[in-house]
């Protein structure tokens, strides 16, 4: 039962990015998501205290699938760090690269 859930909550998103990609562009788009889950190797100094999440999201039209150089529309990687007793809230996201920035380790906070 346990793999349904995540299964169904997956392929929800999944469709919901479809349609967000569709809606966005008249051309074709290439999305590569990735994600890892408590992922001890990713922990910087100054970190806050925990094993955090890892993503990975880009998006660029499928003309530049090919291509060595190409201008992405969306480029960023993250450290997501949580909180919560029993329930997991986002507490920081510390952004890797993306959108200018090579490496943000102020993060944000999540409310």
């Amino acid at each position: 039962m346990k793999n349904k859930v995540l299964y169904a909550q997956i392929i929800k998103v999944i469709e919901e990015l479809a349609v967000a990609l569709r809606n966005y562009s008249e051309e074709s788009l290439y999305l590569n998501l990735t994600i890892f889950t408590k992922d001890n190797t990713i922990i910087c100094d100054g970190d806050p205290v925990g094993i955090p999440d890892f993503y990975s999201v880009r998006v660029h039209t499928s003309e530049d699938f090919n291509e060595d150089i190409y201008d992405p529309i969306i480029n960023e990687s993250a450290r997501i760090y949580y909180s919560g007793n029993g329930k997991e809230l986002i507490r920081n996201v510390f952004k890797f690269h993306g959108e200018g920035n090579d490496d943000d380790s102020q993060g944000r906070t999540q409310q």
